[in-house]
């Protein structure tokens, strides 16, 4: 199948799944999320390298506006300590591009202000997917991991939804956390959406 083919029937395959769902979901804002909310690992590189941890988030109606990220830092010695600076970033995957491979990211700056718990940073910038160019958010955390430090939470509990990525190179490449750090879970990352609803 060419891509522009692929984009295609991802576009009418989003356009569907909203027209059916749109009269079901209320006005407002929505989490959007494939873990279960509980962390029984962490991940990391064994080499100290500046990572994206990414996660693909699809909303289930279109237009919606990606407002927040939230982030479920892991707790122990090999957690990133509190306070730390990190950087967070944001993208739009128009059509449900089979590739993440260089996106268009905005980044904020912000820090480790908990541990253990869901800490919710807001975009400056929001970023919306349309009706008419629906698609995916893919948002997450860059930051540093090595050896004694494992910055990501992984859900182990619930089937994985190959829906988490790792990048090394600023995003030029994408990888499944699955390939790439050899964990088979979901990243504890989500996206708050708001949505207009039907009418």
């Amino acid at each position: 199948m060419s891509a522009n083919n692929h984009r295609q029937q991802c576009r009418q395959q989003a356009n569907h799944h909203a027209a059916c769902v749109r009269h079901a979901i209320d006005p407002g804002d929505l989490t959007l999320t494939v873990d279960d909310g509980t962390a029984e690992a962490s991940a990391g590189f064994a080499t100290t390298t500046q990572a994206l941890f990414l996660q693909q988030l699809t909303p289930p109606v279109f237009p919606a506006t990606l407002k927040a990220i939230r982030i479920y830092f892991p707790t122990g010695i090999e957690a990133i300590p509190l306070n730390t600076p990190v950087t967070l970033v944001a993208a739009m995957n128009p059509a449900s591009a089979v590739s993440l491979n260089r996106l268009s990211y905005r980044a904020l700056v912000g820090t480790v202000r908990a541990q253990g718990q869901w800490v919710e940073f807001t975009l400056n910038q929001p970023l919306t997917l349309t009706a008419q160019e629906p698609g995916d958010f893919v948002v997450g955390p860059s930051t540093e991991s090595g050896p004694g430090l494992k910055p990501v939470a992984i859900d182990m509990s619930s089937a994985p939804a190959g829906r988490s990525y790792v990048s090394t190179d600023d995003g030029a490449t994408v990888q499944p956390v699955s390939s790439a750090l050899e964990v088979n879970g979901n990243c504890l990352i989500r996206a708050v959406v708001a949505i207009s609803g039907g009418t």
